[in-house]
């Protein structure tokens, strides 16, 4: 064993790393703008390009508040504030001399960023003041945020972009959840200043069973670049002439693109794809139609941002033993790192990076997992292990840096982060599979997880808990629910217990989805008894081993209610369960203090019961 000089079991050393977000660059070039958390709480810093300086901009304790851009022409920059993580978004500008304005004033109402103009004399916001449960766009003027509504979303679309010459607007409209169709309008503001528009093109037909996704338009506004699993497992990049109307595949790369953009002038065009969990970046100078290497660490690079002439380009590295480093680098020359956002205190020597792995599940389907291995664990000396369940139910547990797992590793517990059948990134056969069988076949996926860490020999097989949050931490509670004598405990962090109170309390703002939810999920009026069955509440009374539940307050897409009642139902059952509820979160936490917190309960729950 190495001899560490800090106590990993406090979760602070874990947690006190800087996580940066966002990342936009000055019109002068000299800085960029981004979020961090230095402070404990999420704030605007800007970063001085040349002389490695951070400097702080906003300076709200409990609030946190994220970057979106400067403004092309001055110091000016937008940013981001919901109240205690109800996901109520609005927007607003920061001015030269400290003072700041709310431009989407409003209760119940959720904006973001769509656009600048060419000029940099407007903006486009989205925001739904005027029907909750859609979003409409409204063109603001830079110089005094006098602003009009310039479309009314009367076709229950998802906005997605605009191009910076204003004319067209590109969105998405479900259709189910194996298919949707892109609608690109066409504004026209010839007749006087009321806008008008009409569908221009559509991609996708009503028969066709195939998913597209809007990634951006091309610097000139001619033509706009989205992604289609047409005819094929993944999402591969598309083209859409806007002067023809002529679509054409123009990357295939046999893993989801997840990202694609070009830097300002369009000299440059990036690529993200999600390889096996792990975010690899390609950039491309299209002069030359040549690959460029940022660095030695390309591959892990994300979130590109060129400054206005294209001499710098700011990004993120990170993997999993390290969160995201910020680098600039200048075009044909050197890379620098400008902050490294890793906290001096954490136990590097007992950090772990992830083994892809696959096991075989109860119909021989091969299913895809991360594996973190202690140092300690051996033959000799097993140890306990925990599956971790991502949320979703769709998302995919990645080969990224997280302080949760890295805490629990570190002390001992083995990791297994399992991407269950329903998980994106394994192509749309792999990821449709647990449609309307979620919380049975993925469910059955954990259990053959948790036989596969029992095969290991380093692992022992009485030991093995579940947790995870949101979906996640429903199957942990389904687990320990439905299968009371497999798992010898569970963490349930704001994950869903009755299925029928969630689905029919739906945020009106998450209004474009729902008809995707329903069809994933179930729809709770023509199925109520198939989601009352699978609901960890209504059969609350079969659980017997130990639980921990987590809340944020101020959740709306899981509330409070759900916690409260699975806490009193098992207390019934005179079973150990612990829960932890904090006032100032929603569905996911942002402020240190409690991610802290969080981390130490998990571990001291696990050390009590584990």
């Amino acid at each position: 064993m190495i001899p560490l000089s800090v106590d990993i079991s406090d979760a602070s050393h874990f947690h006190e790393n800087t996580t940066l977000t966002g990342l936009s660059c000055s019109y002068d070039g000299r800085y960029f703008l981004l979020s961090s958390d230095q402070s404990g709480c999420a704030n605007v810093y800007r970063v001085a390009t040349e002389a490695n300086r951070i400097e702080q901009l906003t300076h709200f304790a409990t609030q946190p508040t994220f970057a979106i851009s400067y403004f092309p022409r001055d110091s000016r920059f937008l940013y981001r504030q919901d109240q205690c993580g109800d996901e109520l978004d609005h927007i607003w500008v920061h001015e030269p001399d400290g003072q700041r304005r709310d431009l989407t004033p409003g209760d119940g109402l959720k904006a973001s960023f769509l656009q600048w103009n060419d000029s940099g004399e407007q903006f486009w916001l989205l925001h739904n003041q005027r029907d909750a449960s859609v979003y409409d766009v409204y063109c603001y003027c830079a110089a005094d945020y006098t602003n009009q509504r310039v479309f009314t979303n009367c076709d229950q679309v998802n906005v997605c972009d605009i191009s910076r010459d204003g004319v067209w607007l590109a969105c998405e409209k479900e259709l189910n959840s194996r298919a949707n169709q892109l609608v690109f309008y066409r504004l026209d503001t010839s007749k006087g200043k009321r806008y008008e528009y009409q569908p221009g093109y559509w991609v996708g037909k009503n028969d066709m069973q195939a998913r597209h996704m809007i990634m951006s338009f091309a610097p000139d506004s001619q033509s706009v670049f989205y992604t289609s699993d047409l005819d094929c497992e993944h999402k591969n990049v598309w083209v859409l002439d806007l002067v023809t109307g002529k679509t054409a595949e123009l990357l295939r790369l046999g893993w989801d693109v997840t990202a694609f953009y070009f830097s300002p002038s369009g000299r440059y065009q990036i690529c993200e794809v999600n390889r096996d969990a792990k975010t690899c970046l390609q950039v491309t100078d299209t002069n030359t139609q040549k690959p460029y290497f940022l660095s030695n660490e390309e591959d892990a690079a994300t979130g590109l941002c060129f400054s206005p002439d294209e001499s710098r380009i700011g990004y993120y590295t990170e993997s999993c033993i390290c969160p995201a480093n910020l680098h600039i680098h200048h075009i044909g020359g050197s890379n620098n790192r400008l902050i490294q956002a890793q906290n001096p205190k954490l136990p590097q020597q007992r950090l772990v990076r992830a083994e892809v792995v696959h096991y075989r599940s109860f119909d021989g389907l091969s299913i895809p997992a991360l594996l973190y291995r202690p140092s300690e664990a051996s033959a000799d000396n097993p140890v306990a292990a925990m599956l971790w369940i991502h949320g979703g139910p769709g998302d995919q547990s990645q080969q990224k840096f997280d302080p949760v797992i890295q805490h629990l590793v570190s002390n001992g517990y083995a990791v297994l982060a399992v991407n269950h059948r329903g998980s994106t990134g394994y192509g749309k056969t792999f990821f449709h599979m647990a449609d309307r069988q979620h919380g049975d076949v993925d469910l059955e996926d954990c259990l053959y997880a948790k036989h596969y860490l029992g095969d290991l020999d380093w692992v022992d097989g009485q030991r093995i808990g579940i947790m995870g949050c949101s979906y996640g931490g429903f199957l942990a509670l389904a687990a320990l629910t439905f299968k009371p004598d497999i798992f010898a405990l569970a963490i349930n962090i704001f994950g869903v217990t009755n299925w029928l109170r969630t689905l029919n309390s739906i945020p009106p703002w998450m209004g474009g989805v729902r008809k995707r939810i329903y069809d994933v999920m179930g729809d709770p009026t023509l199925e109520h008894q198939r989601l009352k069955q699978v609901s960890p509440l209504f059969h609350a009374s079969q659980i017997c081993r130990p639980l921990l539940v987590v809340q944020g307050k101020n959740d709306q897409r899981v509330l409070q209610i759900e916690s409260d009642e699975i806490v009193q139902a098992v207390k019934r059952n005179g079973v150990p369960v612990e829960y932890l509820l904090f006032e100032d979160e929603g569905h996911g936490f942002n402020r240190r203090a409690n991610l802290i917190a969080a981390s130490n309960h998990y571990l001291n729950f696990l050390n009590q019961y584990l």
